[in-house]
């Protein structure tokens, strides 16, 4: 009989009394936490307080998951109140579960498939819990720059450790059902089509005495006995770990640490309202905003191109341009079941990229990733040739040659007059404009721009590149294909340097500049890696190589010599005339003993000019780098290379490792805001390099994102 149904969950008297609280959320494939949720759970609430001869209570979800936390697309409107206001909601949502946890009678969970976050806080307030045998438990919070604020902090503790507690809190991990069980997160692991039977026995247990539900009750909201706290020194080891581990972009880690030892102490009502109070004030924080914001421009860019596509999967493709970034391409092309051919005219080239073929294979397999059996399949996939003739029947070709236009535009014109009229070509080039590639083709609708970033085999993004000549058509088809290679595309008009390295650009070179006036190498890498960059400049630079980025530098800069001037790249012009280039030959700004020893290249050091008044502080080496990167990002949407700030912001972190914490340069700018970048360009004299749309957003107060 049911007794209560709203949108998102149900009541219903099932045998002996016992009342199921089924989660369904309608016309959606996953139920959330969120605020037409809890007002359901709150009703639920009220007629199972009202309501008479119950003997205990079975929370279920009828989804292929329990819960998956809240809904984040919630959180910028509450992110914007001020702290007070947002304690006051926090606190009036944890009064729903503090009295769905003191319900009169037994409570049990039967979680299935995965429950994060508010789904786990919620089942801590049943006195019970049962687990599916491949079902995963997980508190995500951290990775959003937040902590939980459903009583996670004080209840999980309590049924297990402060030690469990704070590791799977502060890491952010999942575990499976065996760890849940092991830590005493879950009370049975249950057989997968045996969940509610399974639940519905240990709930019977617990209604006629065999299981004193009343005492799990009382045990967890009592003070916290010593077995299951950290001491003093544990806690100091503890925070020092995860303040030197991703401190910057995940700073709510060591958040929670401190929350979690601080609440030892604390009566259980206290805790829960400690934890109110700091949720409140990290939600506050530029990481929470920026974390938060982050994942939303990620879930619109996967939701945007998540658009059905009529075009057959392509299953062919060829590489001209073998090499180590050619061995990248082609592995993830085999590694996702496409038949994929090299080609090159340099046997050495090929063994290159043979050989990093085989490398990215080995690691897989070593990390068990992939069995012997699609390891077979993805050898199988894989060939080799010098000969153009060999990819005459592939569906896509993808031109990685040296970044040289004539080469460019011999190797195009000839892959056209072999290939089947249908075939996509693409170019990997890195900097050079499409509209200057397409003038060597008879067909130049059908050129694309496809930009791999190295390391391939780690790097999500993928550019796509149109011109106003490409067919749309072709513009889906590409994006279906590095989709089908599990890679995230981000559609992109044609510029030099596109989006990702033309925004970078300015940063490269500004780093370059402070080098020639004399600031320590190894100084300016300390401030920025301080600030969130996983690498400095100076180490970044020897990572691309100074020969592929003396080119990519100078082609960007001379296409906009108003903002950028190429002069600086000398450096690293005559450092490649000395045969130094980098990472690749252990000889750039640094030099290595090994992968992981660097020391500061004795041969990279500029003394600065005679002349020279330079005295900089950290901060200022912050904003003479910063600064005109953010700026070329403002330039960049004002020009329309991408159509949204979302778009921009999500390629910058995926493609070159901008502070995750920030958000994105344009989510920096809001937090900055306007008017303060603007102060600062005119207080560096760069105030030439501010475009028309950021004065514009500074004299309306507009900002790129919601938070």
């Amino acid at each position: 009989m049911v007794v209560y149904q709203g949108q998102t969950l149900s009541l219903k008297k099932i045998h002996n009394d016992i009342v199921m609280l089924c989660f369904d959320r309608k016309n959606t494939r996953i139920n959330k936490l969120d605020k037409r949720t809890l007002l359901e759970l709150h009703e639920a609430l009220i007629t199972l307080t009202d309501s008479e001869n119950i003997s205990g209570l079975l929370v279920m979800s009828n989804k292929n998951d329990f819960i998956l936390g809240g809904d984040i697309l919630e959180f910028p409107a509450l992110m914007q109140l001020n702290t007070e206001d947002i304690l006051s909601e926090v606190l009036e949502k944890n009064t729903i579960l503090t009295a769905f946890e003191s319900l009169p009678y037994p409570t049990l969970t039967a979680i299935n498939g995965f429950a994060l976050g508010g789904g786990v806080e919620l089942s801590l307030t049943t006195d019970l819990r049962v687990i599916e045998q491949n079902a995963h438990l997980g508190f995500p919070e951290v990775t959003l720059g937040l902590i939980p604020g459903y009583g996670g902090t004080v209840r999980f503790p309590s049924v297990t450790n402060t030690k469990i507690a704070i590791d799977m809190m502060a890491s952010g991990r999942n575990v499976g059902a065996e760890q849940a069980l092991e830590y005493g997160l879950v009370h049975k692991i249950c057989e997968k089509n045996e969940l509610l039977n399974c639940a519905y026995k240990i709930l019977n247990d617990a209604i006629d005495g065999t299981i004193d539900w009343k005492l799990i009750r009382k045990s967890k909201q009592s003070a916290l006995p010593v077995e299951k706290r950290i001491n003093h020194a544990e806690y100091q080891s503890t925070l020092s770990k995860y303040k030197t581990k991703n401190a910057k972009d995940y700073p709510a880690a060591s958040e929670v640490i401190k929350l979690i030892y601080d609440s030892m102490d604390l009566s259980y009502n206290d805790a829960l309202i400690h934890e109110s109070v700091k949720f409140s004030e990290i939600a506050k924080t530029q990481a929470a905003t920026g974390l938060v914001q982050l994942f939303i421009n990620n879930s619109k860019l996967k939701k945007n191109l998540n658009r059905s596509s009529s075009f057959v999967p392509i299953k062919k493709a060829g590489v001209v341009g073998a090499g180590i970034m050619g061995g990248g391409i082609v592995y993830v092309n085999a590694r996702n079941g496409i038949d994929v051919t090299v080609y090159d005219i340099s046997e050495k080239s090929l063994e290159e990229c043979s050989n990093e073929f085989h490398r990215l294979m080995s690691k897989e397999v070593t990390k068990n990733k992939i069995n012997k059996k699609k390891q077979s399949e993805v050898l199988n996939q894989f060939h080799k040739s010098k000969k153009l003739g060999a990819i005459n029947q592939c569906e896509i070709v993808i031109e990685a040659v040296t970044e040289k236009l004539n080469i460019k535009h011999n190797v195009l014109k000839e892959l056209e007059t072999i290939v089947n009229h249908d075939c996509i070509f693409a170019t990997n080039t890195s900097s050079l404009c499409l509209k200057d590639l397409v003038i060597s083709l008879a067909h130049p609708e059908r050129l694309i721009g496809l930009h791999f970033f190295n390391p391939v085999s780690q790097m999500d993004l993928v550019e796509v590149i149109k011109t106003p000549l490409t067919e749309a058509g072709i513009v889906e088809k590409a994006i279906q294909y590095v989709k089908d290679i599990k890679k995230t595309p981000i559609v992109v008009n044609d510029c030099a340097g596109f989006l990702v390295n033309r925004v970078l650009t300015p940063y490269m070179i500004a780093f370059l500049k402070l080098v020639r006036q004399g600031i320590s190498i190894e100084r300016i890498d300390s401030v920025m890696v301080d600030f969130g960059w996983p690498m400095g400049p100076a180490l970044l630079q020897d990572v691309v190589g100074f020969d592929t980025l003396t080119h990519v530098l100078i082609n960007i800069a001379d296409a906009y010599p108003e903002r950028m001037d190429s002069s600086h790249v000398a450096i690293l012009e005559v450092a490649v005339s000395k045969g130094m280039l980098g990472a690749k030959n252990d000889n750039g700004f640094y030099v290595y003993a090994n992968k992981k020893e660097k020391s500061l290249n004795p041969k990279m050091i500029v003394q600065p000019p005679q002349n020279n008044t330079y005295h900089l502080e950290d901060q200022d080496i912050l904003h003479y780098l910063m600064l005109p990167m953010l700026l070329e990002s403002v330039w960049c949407l004002e020009e329309k290379i991408v159509e949204y700030p979302y778009e921009l912001d999500s390629a910058m972190v995926m493609g070159v490792g901008f502070p995750k914490y920030l958000g994105g340069p344009l989510k920096y700018i809001d937090w900055i805001g306007s008017n303060k970048i603007i102060e600062l360009a005119k207080t560096y004299k760069i105030q030439h390099l501010i475009p028309d749309k950021l004065f514009q957003m500074a004299s309306s107060k507009e900002k790129f994102h919601t938070i």
